[in-house]
């Protein structure tokens, strides 16, 4: 159950700050 947990906590943290980190991607590049 703890991965299925912290795979469930990632994919709501990627998704929340998805576009916050595609910013950050292109602008470090």
């Amino acid at each position: 159950m703890l991965d299925s947990l912290s795979l469930f906590i990632f994919y709501v943290f990627d998704t929340t700050f998805g576009s916050f980190r595609l910013v950050t991607k292109f602008d470090l590049l």
